[in-house]
């Protein structure tokens, strides 16, 4: 038997918006985790220290171009540079940066 924990999507909800019956169906079937939220403004998500679980190099490179994303001025990206970028990562492949705390507002 294996110990591996093998993380998840996570989705924030409404309270209510979805039956209790149907999030665990959603969960089963589509193995996202489906969580209810009142102010999802206010949802902290802690992450996993990098070195906890070794990376393949396209899976390293697909955290750190949801990182670049993130952390983006423009909402909205070209599929082109989306590539471009992902390919970048994969290339220049020391490792990953360790998790900014960020603070609470």
């Amino acid at each position: 038997m294996s110990t591996e924990v093998q993380m998840k999507p996570v989705f924030l909800i409404a309270p209510g918006s979805i039956s209790k019956r149907d999030i665990k169906r959603i969960e089963k079937l589509s193995g996202v985790v489906v969580a209810e939220c009142s102010n999802a403004g206010l949802a902290r998500f802690l992450e996993p220290p990098i070195t906890a679980v070794p990376l393949e190099a396209h899976a390293a490179a697909a955290i750190k171009l949801a990182r670049h994303i993130v952390n983006a001025d423009q909402a909205s990206f070209y599929k082109a540079d989306l590539v471009r970028w992902f390919v970048q990562m994969l290339i220049s492949q020391p490792g990953i940066d360790k998790v900014t705390t960020v603070p609470k507002k």
